[in-house]
Order: structure tokens, then C-alpha cells, then sequence
């Protein structure tokens, strides 16, 4: 093996390595799994050259390689990351070929003539390289667009990862037939170009399915936030009629509380003024903030906390209209309030707090805890059998908090978990 053999396997191990990493947007918190990860590539590369392993052998055990460290520091779907594990190789695959491919035209020179050619095949590997970085640098520049609309459930990933498989068995086998003498040279072209448009066509396709299925999603939310509009306006009539009752009953309540306390009936004066206080919270007007949005979020979360005799108490000073997207907004505050009433513990009790102080947004939501969480589970893994399809509303969180430029912390005060959030609102407008 030459210098320029081996420099080539560490550009390319690490390229392979950076491409998976940036498609599970983990290598600025995983940097030592990152370089672990190209190590190994690296070794098992340069060891096949050395006692000339099989092609093919080697794209598989790479393969197997970035899964098993891809599994180590992302809680996506097993069949997510296995995707992302072969499309790291496909797409080289990809590259090399278009590459050898652009050579033959340029140089005028047959494919297998090419390996032949030291310069050309030097040219040519370095073509493939710049490919292959091109692709990684859109990749990276574009996840949050085309990335975070995937949903990683595994009924979403199981066909698009045997598919890929299936892509990835044909270009292993094809590839080859380039060097291969006998073989006609543009009917491997021919093949390559179809196998390279299918990739295209096919992850454009299962790109387009999420996105309309986003857009389901945002219909579904748009509906929600409407019949909740029109659920508030006939609770409001009825509220309405209550309070005139109310107001009219009112003279009678206040007449028998001074006549309670006339004759020093200290404790009925009491009950009695939690029974009134317990109709006036059963007739609230049911709006716990102006925004339409946070405020049906709210309901339906304090419904499921009363199910399971958690209290909640709710002090929201938030704008009606902010600069976020409906979904986003919905996902974040949704699942932190679901975690929230999953480990409430102790004496069971959650406070959501927000508000806006000068051009800072901030959100805590806080619930009672029976023992620490963070000193046994500081990442906050699900501890649900079902790993695959919990686990994911932390991450989601995360994702969200990172999309708007704000800040997500963690923390434990007394027998208080604490999730504080904040936004810096400049920053989200321009965002």
C-alpha cells in the first residue's frame, strides 16, 4: 500500500464517518464515538487492502460497524439507523461510480483502462471525494429542512431500510463489473446511471410521503385548534349563564355568611367558603393564557392529571401570537407536560409557568418527585420497555429547542424536577 492508498482510506473512512453522524445530528455531543467510529473504519479498511478481503465483505461489516456506533449514542429507530448506516456506503458507492464514469468521458479513456492509469486514477478518486463532499456539505447545511420532518418510527423506516438493502445489494454486486474486462462497458454505465436515479427518486419519494404527512399533521392541529375555538365560545355561553346565577344567588350566599360568623361558626363560615370557591373554579372560563394554542395544551393535559389525582397549577403570562410554528409549540409543551405527569411522584403536583420578561420567553414546567431522577438517569432515557417508540419526547424537545435558537435545562431542587425553557424572541423572529 502507497501514501497516497492510505491517505485516500482515512479521507474516505472519515467522510463515511462524518456523513453518518451528521444524518442523526450527533457529532457535535458525540465527538469521541465520531472518532472512534473512523478509527475503526479506518483499521478494517486498511486491513482488507492488505490481504486483499472481499469488496463486498467489507461494505457489510462497515455497515454493521456504523450501526452498532450509531447505536450507542442515538435513540432513534433501530431501522432509521440502520438506513442511515447503508446510505453512508450507497452514496459512495454512488460517487465512485459516477466518477469513473466522468473520467472515461473526460479522459476518453475505457473504465477498466482506468485503474491502469495512475494519474487518471488518482483524478478519479479525488473527483469521487469532492463528490462525496458536496453531498455531505448539502446534507449538513439542509437537515433541519429536509431532516426533521422524518418520523424515526419504526412502521415509517421498515420499508424505506429493506429497500436500501435492497439498492445496496445490486450496486455491491454491480460495482465490480467495472473492472471486469469482459463486461459491456455502458451496460454497466447504463445500469449505474438507473441504479443512481432510482436512489434519487426513491429518497425523494419517501421525503415527499413525510412531508405531506407533516402537512396532515398541521391540517389535524389547525382542526383541533378550531373546534376547540368553537368548544371555548359555547362554554363561555354557558359560563355566562352560571355567573348570572351566580350574581343573582350572591346577596342570599353573603347574608348567610355574616349570619355564620354572628354566631362565631368559624369552622361552616370555612367550608362553606371552599364550597363557593370550588364553584367558582368549576365555572372558570376555562382560559388559562391567551394563546389559543398553549391554552388548549394546557386543558387536555389537566384533564389527564386529574385522571390520575395529580394537581395542577398554571401561571401563564404569554403573548397570543408568538413566532413559532403551531407544531413545534404543540410537540415541546405536549410532551415535557406528558413527562411531567408520567413521574410525578411525592406529593404529586406540577406547576407550568410562563411568561416574557423584556425579549426572553421562558417556560418552567416543575413537578414533584418521590427520588432523584437525574443522579441515575442524567440523559433521561425512557425506562419503558418499548424503547423504540418511547423515549424519542426528550430528544424531539431538544430538536426543537436547538431549532429556535433558545435553551432547555434539567434540574432537581428539593423534591422538585425542574424543565426550564427559554427564547430569546429577537432571535426566533429572525429565525
Amino acid at each position: 500500500m502507497n501514501a497516497f492508498d492510505f491517505i485516500n482510506d482515512l479521507v474516505e473512512t472519515f467522510l463515511l464517518s462524518f456523513m453518518a453522524f451528521t444524518l442523526t445530528y450527533s457529532i457535535t455531543k458525540k465527538k469521541s464515538n465520531f472518532v472512534l467510529l473512523w478509527c475503526i473504519l479506518s483499521i478494517f479498511t486498511i486491513l482488507s487492502e492488505v490481504i486483499n478481503f472481499n469488496y463486498i465483505s467489507l461494505n457489510f461489516i462497515c455497515i454493521g460497524v456504523i450501526f452498532l456506533l450509531l447505536k450507542l449514542c442515538s435513540k432513534q429507530s433501530v431501522y432509521y439507523l440502520a438506513s442511515v448506516s447503508m446510505l453512508t456506503l450507497l452514496f459512495l458507492d454512488m460517487t465512485n461510480s459516477l466518477s469513473l464514469i466522468l473520467s472515461s468521458i473526460i479522459f476518453d479513456i475505457e473504465i477498466n483502462q482506468i485503474y491502469l492509469n495512475i494519474s487518471v486514477f488518482h483524478l478519479t478518486i479525488i473527483l469521487s471525494k469532492v463528490m462525496y463532499c458536496l453531498f455531505i456539505f448539502f446534507m449538513y447545511k439542509t437537515k433541519k429542512k429536509y431532516m426533521e420532518i422524518l418520523n424515526n418510527s419504526n412502521n415509517l423506516w421498515k420499508p424505506f431500510c429493506f429497500s436500501i438493502f435492497i439498492i445496496n445489494v445490486l450496486s455491491d454486486l454491480i460495482f465490480p463489473m467495472v473492472y471486469a474486462p469482459y463486461i459491456d462497458k455502458k451496460l454497466v454505465i447504463q445500469i449505474i446511471t438507473a441504479l443512481s436515479l432510482l436512489i434519487f427518486c426513491f429518497c425523494y419519494l419517501f421525503l415527499e410521503v413525510q412531508r405531506k404527512n407533516q402537512e396532515y399533521f398541521s391540517l389535524q392541529l389547525s382542526n383541533n385548534l378550531y373546534a376547540n375555538q368553537l368548544s371555548n365560545y359555547q362554554k363561555e355561553k354557558e359560563i355566562h349563564q352560571q355567573l348570572r346565577e351566580m350574581r343573582h344567588n350572591q346577596k342570599q350566599v353573603n347574608m348567610y355568611l355574616i349570619n355564620l360568623l354572628q354566631h362565631n361558626e368559624i369552622e361552616k363560615t370555612i367550608q362553606e367558603l371552599q364550597n363557593q370557591d370550588e364553584i367558582l373554579n368549576q365555572t372558570s372560563l376555562y382560559k388559562y393564557c391567551e394563546n389559543q394554542l398553549i391554552d388548549m395544551v394546557v386543558k387536555d393535559k389537566i384533564s389527564i392529571a386529574k385522571s390520575k389525582n395529580i394537581k395542577i397549577s398554571c401561571s401563564l403570562k404569554i403573548p397570543e401570537t408568538m413566532p413559532f410554528e403551531n407544531i413545534d409549540i404543540y410537540i415541546l409543551l405536549g410532551n415535557l407536560l406528558d413527562n411531567s405527569i408520567e413521574h410525578c411522584g411525592g406529593d404529586k403536583q406540577i406547576k407550568f409557568i410562563g411568561y416574557l420578561k423584556e425579549n426572553d420567553l421562558h417556560f418552567y414546567i416543575n413537578n414533584t418527585i418521590d427520588k432523584s431522577i437525574l443522579t441515575d438517569n442524567p440523559d433521561l432515557n425512557t425506562s419503558k420497555k418499548d424503547k423504540q417508540s418511547h423515549g424519542l419526547g426528550i430528544l424531539s424537545c431538544q430538536k426543537i429547542v436547538s431549532k429556535y435558537h433558545g435553551a432547555i435545562r434539567f434540574t432537581e431542587n428539593d423534591a422538585w424536577f425542574i424543565c426550564h425553557i427559554v427564547f430569546d424572541i429577537n432571535v426566533v423572529v429572525r429565525h
